[in-house]
């Protein structure tokens, strides 16, 4: 299968689809459903969690430790 091939690929798509929503989706739940509702993309519950990971790491989304953080 092409996508177990190029996982990194499948990545850079998604974080695309997801980085041109308006609004910005506020969190997982969010994401997976207008994957779903705008691309017809569901995403298992573990590549969700790296996807988030990967977002977060790329300044995306943001996380909710980081929010509470102080300076």
């Amino acid at each position: 299968m092409a996508l177990a091939a190029y996982p990194w690929a499948l990545l850079k798509n998604l974080t695309t689809f997801i980085g041109e929503m308006k609004p910005v989706p506020r969190d997982a739940e969010e994401i997976a459903r207008r994957l779903h509702q705008e691309h017809g993309i569901r995403l298992s519950p573990h590549m969700l969690q790296d996807l988030c990971l990967a977002l977060e790491e790329t300044s995306v989304i943001s996380s909710p430790q980081s929010n509470s953080r102080s300076g």
